[in-house]
């Protein structure tokens, strides 16, 4: 399978909210104008991957400041000054793109993307039993989080079980 790894354009919108819809559960989908200020806050760090000209995956990422949780299902029009730290927001794939490495290379894609940024870390709240994954790109579950940062997470995943994960230097891409 030849794919593609390429910036969001407006068009690909569609395709992101159906991969959505495949990959999540309906009580924690967001709304087309939340996962869109994701994008427009970061374009340089929200991709696609493609395989035969069709988007089947798409990952969005952007400058947060460190151990601090970005609204989810909100919209926001800017970063915060003190964003020194790419929290990646999402990674879905389509079922048929699954299991053939496409996650990876959007991963390292957006890692090396916050590098050239010069971002000094990267996190992200794993779900769906994704820690492992996670764990292959050197990132570590933070157990010492704040209260307040712990109940604004369940409120979007109330049934859920989450990790808050960081990656303390964007110097080296594994896996």
């Amino acid at each position: 399978m030849k794919h593609a790894i390429r910036s969001i354009c407006s068009e690909d919108w569609p395709a992101i909210e159906r991969i959505q819809a495949e990959s999540y559960p309906r009580e924690v989908l967001e709304s087309l104008e939340a996962l869109q200020s994701h994008w427009r806050v970061s374009c340089d760090t929200c991709v696609v991957v493609e395989s035969d000209e069709q988007v089947v995956g798409y990952l969005l990422a952007h400058p947060w400041p460190k151990r601090m949780i970005p609204p989810l299902n909100k919209v926001y029009g800017e970063l915060p000054d003190d964003s020194d730290c790419l929290f990646i927001h999402d990674l879905a794939l389509s079922p048929i793109a699954r299991k053939a490495g496409l996650a990876q290379d959007l991963v390292r894609s957006v890692l090396q993307s916050g590098a050239q940024m010069r971002l000094t870390a990267a996190s992200l709240i794993a779900v769906q039993g994704s820690e492992g994954f996670w764990k292959r790109f050197g990132f570590t579950v933070c157990d010492t989080l704040a209260d307040d940062f712990i109940a604004a997470v369940r409120c979007f995943y109330p049934a859920s079980d989450f990790s808050y994960m960081e990656r303390c230097s964007l110097d080296q891409v594994l896996v």
